[in-house]
């Protein structure tokens, strides 16, 4: 009768308090799982999202360098060496700034843009080109450069006129991103326009 009596006073109550131990180890080791899991999650989300906007900004600034480059007004050839036309958004604290003797640019702009850029933030809500940009194209040495054989054309009847276009998108302090593209274009010239 004494060994049935041992054997009720120690089990039960034993047992009832390491599984209370055990479950509270469990718990907490399974909370610092879950806190590490969101921190990663929240890190790869901003990641992410940084990620997103290098992307966007180097396709805004690729797409000033096509703007500036479709339109032939944008790159004369009659004009002297180191020629330079600009165009800036206005000011935003970080974008190039273009000097009022250089401006001439012309960039397609959303007439109906639904925010005003006169507060100089960065809003894309205003259009592509209507905020944070600078875009520039610059007549570069030398002037009159042959046509290579290999563009398989009259070589006798053209020239080349070399530009440097640069696109720039500077919304970086507002969490926009910010790309810089500047591209080497040859223009073919018939030989009878002038090329200084």
């Amino acid at each position: 009768m004494s060994t049935s009596v041992l054997t009720s006073y120690y089990g039960p109550k034993q047992q009832r308090g390491i599984a209370l131990a055990t479950s509270l180890v469990f718990l907490v080791v399974i909370t610092v799982l879950g806190l590490v899991a969101v921190r990663s999650s929240t890190t790869e989300l901003r990641l992410a999202h940084n990620e997103q906007t290098r992307i966007e900004a180097r396709q805004v600034a690729q797409a000033l360098v096509d703007s500036v480059i479709q339109n032939r007004a944008n790159l004369p050839v009659n004009g002297n060496i180191n020629y330079l036309r600009c165009y800036d958004s206005g000011s935003n604290g970080n974008q190039t700034q273009c000097a009022e003797a250089d401006q001439g640019l012309v960039l397609p702009t959303q007439p109906n843009a639904a925010a005003s850029t006169t507060t100089g933030e960065c809003d894309p809500r205003a259009g592509i080109f209507q905020t944070g940009v600078y875009a520039e194209a610059q007549r570069v040495p030398p002037g009159d450069t042959p046509v290579p054989a290999s563009i398989l054309t009259s070589m006798d009847k053209f020239h080349m006129a070399a530009f440097s276009v640069r696109g720039q998108y500077a919304c970086g302090n507002t969490g926009l991103g910010s790309a810089d593209i500047e591209q080497g274009v040859l223009k073919l010239v018939p030989k009878a326009d002038r090329i200084n």
